[in-house]
Formats: C-alpha cells, structure tokens, sequence
C-alpha cells in the first residue's frame, strides 16, 4: 500500500515564463513559408463536422497566424513528486494559433531542438491560445494532459477553465496543497523512471491513471501514445483534434535559454 503522499514544499517556485526572445523565435518558425504551405494541406484535407472536407480555399486567399504567440505548460512530473520548490507547471512548447482562408483553426506547436525552433505539430483548433486567453493574464494556464484537464494557477489557489478541471478540483478550484495530493495520488507511480515507465507507456503517463485521476468521472479522450512528449504524455491532445505530427525529437527538452 502506498504511502500517503508528502506535503508540498510551502515555497514552490512560479512556473518558469519563456522570454520575449523565445516567444518570437517560435512564432517565426510557425510563421515560416514552408509551415505554411503545410497548413494550407492540413486545411485542405480537415474534416468538417459532418465529415466533409472542406477543400482548397480560394487562389486570392490565405493561411495567416492570428494573436499572440503563447508559452504552453503542463503539470510539472517534479511538483507530482513532491521535489522541494517545484513548480507546479513547467512550459512545453510555443502555440501560435494559425487560421485557414475559410476560417478553420489550427494549433501550431514550435519547440527550441538543437537545430534552433522547429515546428513539431500541428492541430486542430486553437485550445493552447484559447485557454492562455482565459486565463485574461492573471496567473499561468496550464494543462493536465491525462485527463485534457485546463486550470489556471492564480496564487496558492488551482482554478479550473474547462469541464474536466471542473470535475477534478470543483467549480471554485482548490489550493496547490490539494492539488498537489490529487496528482500524487493519481501519478506519483507513474513518473518516468518507474517501473510503469518501463513497460513502455510513454514517460509513465496512461489510461489507467488518467482514469485514477477523474474518479468515477472518467471518460476516455485518447490512447496512450508513445511517441509525444517524455513528461506529459497519456493523452497527448483533446479528443477528436486532428494533428500533423513531425519526427519525434528524442530526447527534447522544454525550452532553454534562447
């Protein structure tokens, strides 16, 4: 039987923000003429609701970038482990939201590798600046991507900004101290590192702990996949996004220092 889990730290550092330098580093790379070209395919061959594609837009019109490029974070596997000062939530990736001649959305995900930034996916909707935008500036969106789970840590207090963070910590949110036990509970054996990890799910994330993490609550929104992001895996996206992935950059960390 596990242990309970340890209280947090009562310092805990704030997430990390990623400069100015960086923020426009990964824009360029979402703005690049070849990322284009890449969206207007991607635009091309989405899927409307009822299923239709919608097809090439007009020759006079085109896939531009729209808004402000956002810093994207995720909880943090050292807060899940109960690291002295850990924050919370570290940043990921830079999401620029990308809109087609026909208004469709899409996500574009820059990461810094060790060619520079690169544009490692693309999807659909705009859920990483959406949600960056509701958090309206005061405190850090941030994702629990087990569960699609958006909060924003405002202070000592985590808030929720959609259904399933709301199933998790309420309408009224609940402090980091409680948080921090939910996740614990739900992930503290199944960091990278463990034995879950090495079976081969992906950073140690999965369905069976996202499911620990909603309670009777639960709802499937993905597979496990093997080939996202070493920390933050389990479901990688929200359900039903379609993306365009590029290679897999093993061994990738969040961003550094530009």
């Amino acid at each position: 039987m596990r242990a309970p889990p340890r209280r947090p730290p009562r310092r805990r550092s704030a997430p990390a923000a990623l400069s100015t330098a960086q923020l426009t580093a990964g824009r360029a790379a979402a703005g690049s003429y070849a990322t284009l070209k890449v969206l207007d395919d991607f635009f091309a061959h989405a899927p409307s609701q009822d299923g239709a594609a919608f097809g090439h837009a007009a020759k006079d019109a085109t896939t531009h970038l729209s808004g402000d490029s956002v810093a994207v974070y995720a909880l943090n596997p050292d807060f899940v482990s109960g690291k002295a000062g850990a924050p919370v939530a570290r940043a990921g990736y830079v999401a620029t939201k990308a809109v087609s001649a026909t208004g469709q959305t899409a996500s574009v995900w820059s990461q810094r590798t060790a060619d520079g930034w690169k544009v490692v996916n693309i999807a659909s909707g705009s859920d990483e600046t959406d949600y960056a935008a509701r958090a309206g500036g005061d405190g850090t969106a941030f994702r629990e991507p087990q569960i699609n789970a958006w909060y924003v840590l405002r202070g000592d207090r985590v808030l929720p900004l959609n259904t399933e963070a709301k199933a998790t910590v309420g309408a009224a949110g609940e402090s980091v101290a409680a948080y921090y036990a939910h996740v614990h509970s739900a992930y503290g054996d199944k960091l990278p590192g463990s034995s879950y990890a090495r079976e081969g799910y992906a950073g140690g994330f999965g369905t069976a702990a996202a499911k620990a993490a909603a309670g009777t609550k639960a709802t499937a929104t993905g597979k496990r996949r093997r080939d996202h992001d070493r920390d933050h895996v389990g479901p990688a996206h929200g359900p039903g996004r379609k993306h365009h992935r590029r290679p897999p950059l093993a061994g990738t960390s969040p961003p550094g220092s530009a």
